[in-house]
């Protein structure tokens, strides 16, 4: 191969990666791998061939914006994101909290009481869930629960087993919750 014929494949390799340089690295190396490959093939078939298979290969900002259309929607932002607070939340948190915050909120006020806030606060700021998904959990966990102490706190006086069947009922209502939670996470 001739170095002007070199000169020429590399020129037109360079504007390749330059205009792909919204893809990430390894994909915009692959592309360039990929087309030098296809070039060296296209010119042992036909030596004299260069311009016709550059030609053929297309303008090299079409052939990224190809690579980029392929690649998805965010692979054109060329900035990697690292994941956030938020996407970095586990799943099994916000699940725990919703589960357990009315038990330890039995065994001691307080620490109910921040569990339940860290847990609603927690699935909101989750991303492995729907909006339908966090609402759903927080009205049968939480709302229906304080819904409920509310309703037996008026019953005057309290009959030993009504107060019974509400605190089972206050109790399953979170576990009920936590599975719909657990069962219908977004997994990564």
């Amino acid at each position: 191969m001739k170095a002007a014929e070199n000169t020429e494949i590399d020129a037109y390799l360079a504007a390749v990666e330059r205009e792909a340089s919204a893809l990430p690295p390894e994909r915009r190396q692959e592309l360039v791998a990929d087309l030098a490959e296809h070039i060296q093939v296209a010119l042992a078939e036909r030596p004299d061939a260069l311009p016709e298979v550059l030609r053929e290969l297309g303008d090299p900002r079409s052939i990224a914006a190809t690579a980029l259309a392929e690649a998805g929607p965010g692979a054109g932002s060329g900035v990697t994101k690292k994941p956030g607070f938020r996407q970095k939340i586990p799943a099994w948190l916000p699940v725990a909290l919703t589960a357990t915050a009315l038990p330890l909120g039995l065994m001691w006020l307080p620490l109910g009481t921040i569990g339940r806030v860290a847990g609603i606060v927690l699935l909101w700021m989750a991303t492995c869930w729907k909006i339908r998904d966090k609402v759903i959990a927080t009205f049968v966990a939480y709302v229906t629960t304080i819904g409920i102490n509310i309703a037996v706190y008026f019953i005057d006086p309290p009959n030993p087993s009504v107060v019974d069947t509400v605190t089972a009922v206050q109790l399953a209502l979170p576990l009920i919750a936590a599975g719909w939670l657990w069962f219908t996470r977004r997994r990564p």
